[in-house]
């Protein structure tokens, strides 16, 4: 199993300061989720970055 961890506080903190400033973290939170569905569909599009080892890549060709 994997665990990831992340302090993320500095992050809170930030988005507080642009929700205080702003009054509206939604077009933040959407170009941020743009982004993130942009770079995940390119990773799949050249079997990642750095490349997937090829039996990562052999498993996403097959069809299901």
């Amino acid at each position: 199993m994997l665990t990831i961890e992340l302090n993320s506080q500095h992050l809170q903190q930030t988005l507080h300061q642009i929700e205080q400033t702003t009054g509206n973290l939604n077009p933040l939170m959407q170009s941020i989720a743009t982004e993130l569905a942009t770079q995940t569909e390119e990773n799949f599009e050249h079997e990642g970055r750095p490349q997937w080892p090829e039996r990562l890549r052999r498993h996403y060709r097959e069809p299901r």
